[in-house]
């Protein structure tokens, strides 16, 4: 008997692990609130990724955190995050007549934001998102006209020297920079938001670019 008890107690044990190796097998399918801001499938019944937003950075230290525009060189978007809050927007965030996105200058063009990579924007504004700090002026001719110290170590066989790129959300009739992102070549994993606190001490004496603002 004593022996007849034992076996029970090892065949529940085995039971018991199988059951919980078998939940560990079965998937996990995350809930999707209907509010989400991307469906579970498209048109063409294709699965989409759920959209997650970029993390907000607030000060210097979560930015050198996340290894964005590191090493310099070669990266170069820490250089070009620096100059274009100190030189493209006023400190209402509105663009300087120099850099408005609408108009191609240093390279600025369209995003389309697929995925998305940026949150949806909302149909009753005029904004549209803009990406800027492609180097590469065969495709972006007015990237020539970028700062020396964002262009310096730019090799066109290198991709590592024209990864970093700054996105921005424009909002022409206001001429309203409404956000400002910056992302290692559009990698979900490496995009984030600059904050209103970050842009105001890259704004300030002690991350002067080398290049005044003309």
């Amino acid at each position: 008997m004593a022996t007849e008890r034992k076996t029970m107690v090892a065949m529940k044990s085995v039971a018991v692990v199988l059951s919980a190796c078998v939940l560990l097998l079965i998937p996990v399918i995350p809930e999707v609130s209907s509010s989400s801001s991307s469906s579970s499938l498209d048109t063409h019944g294709v699965p989409v990724r759920r959209f997650v937003r970029p993390r907000l950075l607030r000060t210097i230290r979560e930015l050198t955190a996340t290894g964005f525009g590191q090493p310099h060189p070669p990266h170069h978007g820490y250089v070009l995050l620096r100059w274009y809050v100190q030189c493209c927007v006023d400190n209402n965030y509105r663009s300087t007549t120099r850099c408005k996105p609408t108009e191609g200058k240093y390279g600025f063009h369209l995003f389309n934001n697929r995925d998305p990579l940026l949150p949806r924007l909302t149909t009753h504004k005029d904004c549209k998102y803009y990406t800027l700090g492609n180097l590469n002026s065969y495709y972006h001719e007015h990237a020539d006209d970028l700062p020396y110290d964002v262009r310096r170590y730019y090799d066109r066989f290198d991709r590592s020297t024209n990864m970093d790129r700054l996105l921005v959300k424009y909002c022409p009739n206001q001429n309203l920079i409404e956000d400002i992102y910056v992302s290692e070549h559009y990698n979900r994993f490496c995009t984030y938001q600059i904050g209103s606190s970050l842009i105001s001490v890259l704004r300030g004496h002690a991350y002067r670019v080398v290049e005044d603002c003309i």
